[in-house]
This record gives C-alpha cells, structure tokens and sequence, in this order.
C-alpha cells in the first residue's frame, strides 16, 4: 500500500483526512526554546513540518541538506541542540511539528525514504553544508535515530546528507506531477527520492562527502544467507527470498529505531520477540525458525521458506463466484474446500494459544496455503503472551476490531473474520456498520448452503456492538436488496449524506475523500468539489449552502497561483467543464 493512505488513514475513523496540529494535545508538540530570541525569524507550520527561516536571509533554490534523525526519547533534548546552532548560525531549518508526526514518520507503516528526517537543515553553500555537519556532529553525533535510507550518513549518525531541492517546484512525469530541482539549462527534472542515496548527473559530491560514500562497505557481510530476491519492504525492513547452504529460506531484516508501532517498540525490538515466540510455538502449521543474527546493526530472522500462496490469493483463484458460468457443484466444493482450511486455521490457532500465545495480527495474507492444501501461519511480531491481553496495536482493516480486546479474544475476533472473508471478502465493512455481519453471514449461508449455526458461531465470535443505522443508510440497503420503490429514493438518499458529510467550514477541502485531494487544488473534479457539484446537478439536487461561494473562492486561488494546473482532473480545465455544465 502507498504510504499516503497509512499517513491519512490516522486522523478519522471513517475517512481519509490530513492530520491536524490543531487536534493533537500541546504535550506532545515539539518547540524550539521559548525563551531564546527568535525576532527576525519567519515561523510557520502546515500539520507536519514547523519550519524556521531566518526573514533577512535567501537561499539557493537547491542544493545539499541535512537531515537530522531522533528517537522519541530524545527527540526534545535533540532539536534544542540543534535549534539553538541554526539561531546561532542563522540557518534556515525545518522539524517535525508533533510527536504523532515522529511515530508516522519512522513508524512500521512510514515511508521508507522519508523515515528518519526529524529535522532538515538547509546550509547555504558546500563551505556552510561542511561547517554544519562537523559542528552538529559535536553536538548530537552518536544518538540513536534510523538510518535514512534515501541519505548519505555522516559518520555515525544522526546526521545525513541529501541533495534535492530547498523551495517546493514541481514536475509533470509520465502525467504524475513530481517534486522538481532545476538543471543546468533551467529545465525542471523529477527530484528523484528513492531509498538509496543518488545525486542528479550534474552534481559533483564534494570531497568531504566523497570520503563517507568511499567508507561504505559495498560487500555483504560473511554468514549471510545468499539473498536472491525481495519478496516485500516496509520501514521495519525487508523480507528476502535467499538460499542457506542447500537450504531456501526466508531473512526478515529489522532495522534498528525504525519500524516502531504504536506500543513503542522498534523493527528489532519486535524481531526479537517474535524469535522468543517462533521457538516456543514450534510445530507444523507454524513458520519454522532456523534463527537469529546480527549484522552492521541489522537484525535478520532466519526461517524456511514455505511452498504456499496467501490465502486471499488462494481465495481469488478458487472461489466460484469470480465467475458468472459457476454451477451449483462448483460452489459445493469450494464449501468442502474452505471449510477444510478454515478448520486447519482453527487448529493452528489453538496451537499456538496452548503454547501460552497470541497470535496477535492474523488475517489472510499471514495465513500461507501449500499446494497440498496444508495451512500454515506465520508472521508472529505481534504475539503476545495470553495472559496479558494486549489489544491490536497494528493491523489489516476488517481483521481487527474497534474496540480494545486482546489475547485469545481478538484471534477469534480475526478468525471469525476469516471465515465469512473466505465466502464474502467485503470484511472491512464491520467496523463501518457492524450490521454488515449479519447481512454478509446471510448471504454466504444462501449462496454456498451453510447452516445457522456457522453463522451463530462466527457472530458470537465477532460480539460487534448494536449499530445505529440512518435513513440514507436504510434506503441504500434497502435498494442493495431490491426493495427500494424508485431509483430517485437512492439518490435522495446519496444526496442527503453527502449534505451531511460536507464541511464548507474547512479550507483544505469541502468533502472527505482520496487522499490525493490535499495534493490537488481544492475544486477539482477528480477529487475535489466539482466532482461532488456536478454530480448533484445531474442529479437534479441542489448543492448545501455556500457549497459554490466554496467552489469560486478555491478556483480564484488556483487562478491567483503563479502557475494553475491546466488539467481535466486535477486544474482548470475540470472547473470550466463544471462550470459550463
């Protein structure tokens, strides 16, 4: 999943949102020293970033700078450091504005080339970029923080070096619009963020630079298992495909203070912890683990590689109903055939919590399917012992539930899941309306002829609160079965919770929606108002109040802007189509 949707998943329970400064607690703000004199300092803050500019000084549009990591425990202590130098110097720098933005930023679900960079630097030259980085070495060099990936490190961290652009532009590549840095000839290139360190073509690295990037040791390491290919990455790390002597096996690496989830512990922290659990459960439809090791302070997991799909994949392939032509046999046996790996789920599970544990974070994809159709489960960094009922901290939507059961509880709760997932994939929609769980239960039990008491046992297992349904809600169901008189109640209906859900109060955007709306001017169609307006309008419905004085304010903006976007979807030319319809 794009790191976008994790970011703007946080801020709402229901829909995408960009999350607030204003609605997160003032003791988890970080500030630079209030008592230190800040006049002739620009300060602003956009919900992420708190940025500091010194109001006489300029800057060059681009160039080198440099990133400043921290852990929470010492994210404080590290920016009064470092705040207190760039007043001194009179550098212009950036820091994260909150100490949920830190946990975003370097946590599990984070984006790896951004992980790590607490504060940003902004040195003026090669000369002012050699000066910050020996002197802020001296200051806080040596404190832990996560290696950022994208960056060059400077000795030992937590200072790295990147060259990209100091003053936002943008780029269209391949019809994405880009962050940009210019060329020599003044043309606007992508500004390339990968999670390696690369300088555009143009750019020499000086030679203090030039001397870290030589120190680097480009062989791995001895007593690695020979990587053969990436089978996935997050911000914990990698999880490889690789060959041990004669034997194929899996590495899952942890990277040291990065990765964290909400419990407060990081990649390696978890690592270990999932080792302890692996040599305690062993057994057959567990993961088995061939051990543990360490190198250039990466931790790696060593376990076999199990022949097997996930089971949402072995779901998709199998499950009759992917095809109109399926025949009343067909679905017969795919009932025999879910209800054998369900079964074997339900085994595996029991093992694991005779052995005193939690799984902690079961759903499809943790859930491998052999070619002999034999279960077997498997990444266990969230298990836990039973006894401490720990709720989920981390998990995949329509496997964990809202509200704050641990232990044995919540692998039943995902495990009830996964047995209406197998029939109705559409699990997701339980913590929306818990209602769905009786209309989903019903509907597999008429399409693949299972007996109340499957659907009695999954809904014990589930004990989803009462739900409160509104009218739209009602109609819409009600249509969804065929009962809806007239095809104008659903749109009465759709046009009644679109009333509710604006917020023309706001000035980001008008509507919940697509994350990419806050990448995009306010009105436009793809993802803005006008998708929402001109939809109403065919609709034959008339927009809430102040919903176009929202509209005409927006497109007046964009017009006012150096540059308006000129497309259908995302710029002007989707306001004049509204317009003229």
């Amino acid at each position: 999943m794009d790191a976008l949707y994790t970011r703007f998943a946080t801020a709402d329970p229901d829909f995408y949102d960009e999350p607030r400064l204003s609605a997160r607690s003032d003791d988890g703000r970080y500030a630079v020293e209030a008592d230190a004199d800040w006049s002739g300092w620009r300060h602003s803050e956009d919900g992420h970033w708190s940025h500091w500019h010194p109001a006489e000084a300029r800057l060059p549009d681009q160039g080198f700078k440099v990133h400043v990591g921290a852990v929470p425990e010492d994210a404080v202590e590290t920016l009064a450091a470092v705040s207190r130098y760039c007043r001194h110097r009179g550098l212009a720098f950036k820091h994260l504005a909150h100490r949920d933005v830190l946990q975003q930023v370097d946590g599990k679900d984070g984006d790896r080339s951004a992980s790590g960079k607490f504060i940003t630097v902004y040195p003026a030259d090669e000369a002012e970029l050699h000066d910050t980085l020996v002197d802020l070495d001296g200051l806080v060099g040596g404190r832990p923080a996560p290696y950022v990936l994208s960056d060059l490190r400077w000795n030992c961290g937590p200072l790295s070096v990147r060259y990209g652009a100091f003053v936002r532009e943008f780029t269209e590549v391949a019809g994405r619009r880009v962050p940009a840095v210019r060329a020599p000839d003044g043309q606007l290139v992508e500004d390339i963020r990968t999670t390696s360190f690369v300088v555009p073509d143009w750019v020499s690295l000086p030679p203090f630079l030039r001397a870290q990037q030589d120190a680097l040791d480009p062989d791995p390491p001895a007593g690695l298992p020979r990587i053969v290919s990436a089978l996935h990455h997050s911000n914990a790390g990698g999880v490889y495909a690789a060959i041990d002597g004669d034997a194929h096996v899996v590495l899952k690496e942890a990277r040291p203070h990065a990765g964290r989830t909400p419990d407060g512990r990081d990649a390696v922290a978890r690592l270990r912890d999932e080792a302890r659990a692996l040599w305690r459960i062993a057994g057959p439809s567990v993961v088995r683990i061939r051990g543990t090791l360490e190198t250039h302070g990466h931790h790696f997991l060593v376990m076999d590689r199990v022949d097997g799909i996930p089971l949402h994949q072995a779901v998709v392939s199998r499950h009759p109903l992917v095809r109109a032509s399926s025949t009343d046999a067909q679905r017969r046996a795919y009932r025999e055939w879910a209800t054998r790996i369900v079964r074997q789920i339900e085994a595996a599970l029991d093992a694991v919590h005779a052995a005193g544990y939690s799984h902690g974070d079961l759903h499809p994809g943790n859930v491998l399917v052999t070619p002999d159709d034999r279960v077997v489960l498997l990444d266990f960094e969230m298990a836990r012992r039973l006894e401490e009922e720990t709720p989920a901290t981390i998990g995949v939507p329509g496997f964990v539930p809202r509200d704050r059961r641990g232990g044995e509880r919540l692998d039943r709760y995902a495990l009830a899941c996964i047995r209406v997932f197998v029939y109705a994939p559409l699990t997701t929609m339980f913590g929306l309306d818990p209602a769905a769980a009786t209309t989903l239960t019903g509907w597999a039990r008429e399409r693949f002829g299972l007996d109340r008491a499957w659907a009695g046992e999954i809904l014990d297992d589930l004990a989803l609160p009462p739900t409160v349904i509104t009218t739209a809600d009602r109609v819409l169901q009600a249509w969804g079965e065929g009962a809806a008189s007239s095809l104008d109640e659903v749109i009465d209906a759709i046009a009644t919770k679109l009333r509710a859900d604006a917020t023309l109060d706001r000035i980001d955007r008008a509507w919940p929606g697509d994350p990419a709306q806050f990448a995009e001017p306010g009105f436009s169609l793809a993802h803005g108002t006008a998708g929402v307006l001109l939809s109403l309008h065919d609709a034959g419905v008339e927009a809430p109040d102040g919903a176009w004085d929202w509209f005409d304010h927006a497109l007046a903006q964009e017009l006012s802007s150096p540059s308006p976007r000129p497309g259908l979807g995302d710029g002007l030319a989707g306001a004049v189509r509204t317009l003229r319809r």
